[in-house]
């Protein structure tokens, strides 16, 4: 897979938030990036968080449209390629998040070697290393769905050939 071009990791911000999740032992952390090298396609959605102690007002996220956070992820399948998008990508489609075709071309605008079709996206899942996989997405799956490693191209595979996650606008 290529690497980032060295402008879009200057046109952006990454923070790690650490934190103890309550009766844990283990510490976890949130990872936020923010990107300045495009503006979002689509009007941002919020989320209210609700929260535990007495505080007003609650937080807010605001956040991407959820076909462009789809978008994003199979850019992200194409240009970085590492096995936790396919696992994301695999978590948006069962969420049965529509793959926008016209989102995904003008994301990929920025590399212009790219050329996206379904068969394409079917290829690049199809070619990930199935050691590849079980390394990277063991660090991060519980411990009973450390196997799904296994499956989860099929899985996937079989999500997109279901037409019904495809949209042109």
């Amino acid at each position: 897979k290529e690497k980032v071009y060295q402008k879009f990791e200057e046109e952006s911000l990454r923070f790690r938030l650490l934190f103890n999740i309550r009766n844990s032992l283990q510490k976890t952390s949130i990872r936020i990036d923010v990107a300045f090298r495009e503006k979002p396609l689509t009007k941002e959605q919020t989320v209210l968080i609700p929260f535990d102690y007495p505080i007003a007002p609650y937080p807010l996220i605001l956040h991407l449209n959820n076909e462009e956070i789809m978008a994003e992820k199979i850019r992200a399948l194409f240009v970085r390629g590492k096995p936790r998008d396919l696992f994301d990508f695999w978590f948006l489609l069962t969420k049965k998040i529509k793959i926008n075709q016209l989102f995904i071309q003008k994301k990929i605008k920025l590399y212009k070697e790219l050329k996206f079709n379904m068969s394409k996206l079917k290829e690049v899942i199809s070619s990930y290393d199935e050691n590849e996989l079980k390394k990277d997405l063991n660090q991060f799956l519980p411990e009973n769905y450390r196997n799904f490693y296994k499956i989860i191209k099929s899985e996937t595979l079989k999500l997109i050939t279901d037409n019904s996650h495809i949209s042109s606008s």
